[in-house]
């Protein structure tokens, strides 16, 4: 603890200046730009003391060192400390207050040189914080879309460390991007990024300029459902791209056709949700020529991997998916006036892929716009492949 205390205190001017002095007509004493002027705290049971150290430039041929220092009052300076040390620094536990101090150098016949100039210093009061409450009391990281927390209590001072430790766990703290006091000190804002922020029971911790801290539990981060279930149907017409099959129906757009999604998604993160998906699809294929009409269906269905990418608002969504499966060419046949043609029908596996745009008109209702390509294998010399787009509403468990 002592040497976080020390750490910290380097990076403050609350407590302790770096004191410098002029000893006789030798060359200034000045203050090492080292890391030994701070302060730190000295903790005994339950009481807290803080210790100053003062350190100054070390003398050549010194033997010993004078220090005076006098607080300032109504009726002016008076000397509070004298000391005598062989070190070229001392520690004290000065209160709050103006002070102001100078150093005589001692040679080595133990004679003393010319006293310094008296050098004026401040060391101001140090505040202990109190947070009594806060609020919210939890970031559902699946609904929220203000990721500020509000704090009251008291002594919440500028410049203060402020982050959300872990109750359990890692020590991997979340810092807010902005720590806001109000003037009285009375209030305090945090506001997070949230992709900082991860599950969890925190405490709310807050460490004044100085040491003096506080901390209040529990706030928790989570998502509000462990997984989504998404439940959608719509208009999947097909495109045909290229293929033997699709060069025999010579045919822009297949517009009678479905397609349907069944997804689970239990892997929720900041920077996305994973999950699965099946998707059943159906197309009627036909067209007419001259004395026959050629037609036929497809039916099949894709297991596919799914990623979505949340919108800010939380009611927006990108979704990516990538899946194969397996579908059935069933009931490919012509007709002609004087009849029908033996009716054939092969299975062929498939792949997929897609992208689709997901809004939340009103939860747990959604609409889905989007497209996908889909390759088939038949036995053909050029395999069919498609472009689907997809237009279709859910409801979401």
């Amino acid at each position: 603890m002592r040497g976080r205390m020390r750490s910290r205190a380097r990076r403050s001017v609350f407590f302790c200046a770096l004191l410098y002095a002029l000893a006789g007509p030798a060359p200034p004493l000045r203050a090492q730009d080292t890391e030994t002027g701070f302060f730190y705290i000295e903790r005994v049971e339950e009481k807290v003391r803080f210790i100053q150290h003062i350190i100054w430039e070390r003398r050549e041929y010194a033997y010993r060192y004078e220090v005076t220092i006098e607080r300032q009052s109504a009726a002016g300076f008076s000397q509070i400390l004298q000391e005598f040390t062989e070190e070229n620094f001392i520690e004290v536990s000065l209160a709050a207050g103006r002070y102001r101090y100078r150093i005589v150098v001692y040679d080595l016949f133990d004679s003393p040189g010319e006293a310094s100039q008296w050098t004026e210093f401040d060391v101001h009061l140090a505040l202990r914080p109190e947070i009594q409450r806060f609020s919210p009391d939890s970031f559902w990281l699946d609904e929220d879309t203000v990721w500020v927390l509000s704090l009251e209590g008291r002594n919440f001072a500028q410049g203060a460390e402020v982050y959300l430790r872990p109750q359990e766990g890692p020590d991997d703290m979340i810092i807010p991007v902005e720590y806001v006091p109000a003037a009285p000190g009375g209030s305090a804002r945090l506001v997070f990024d949230m992709r900082n922020l991860t599950p969890g029971l925190y405490d709310v911790y807050i460490e004044n300029p100085g040491g003096l801290e506080s901390a209040l539990g529990t706030f928790r981060i989570a998502y509000r459902k462990p997984f989504d279930i998404n439940f959608s149907l719509g208009c999947a017409p097909l495109i045909p791209l290229y293929g033997d099959l699709n060069a025999f129906f010579d045919q822009q757009i297949f517009p009678l056709a479905a397609a349907a999604r069944i997804s689970f998604v239990p892997f929720k993160r900041v920077w996305g949700y994973l999950g699965v998906e099946l998707a059943p699809f159906w197309a009627y294929l036909s067209m007419s020529g001259q004395g026959y009409e050629l037609a036929a269906q497809y039916m099949g269905a894709h297991l596919n991997a799914l990623f979505q990418k949340w919108f800010a608002n939380r009611i927006m969504a990108f979704n990516f998916r990538l899946g194969a499966g397996m579908v059935l060419l069933d009931d490919l046949h012509f007709e002609f006036s004087a009849g029908k043609s033996v009716s054939l029908q092969t299975l062929m596996p498939s792949l997929g892929a897609g992208l689709s745009f997901m809004w939340f008109i009103q939860k747990p209702f959604f609409v889905e716009l989007g497209a996908e390509y889909m390759h088939f294998f038949s036995a053909d010399p050029v395999s069919p492949g498609y472009l689907r787009p997809i237009l279709g509403g859910g409801w979401q468990y």
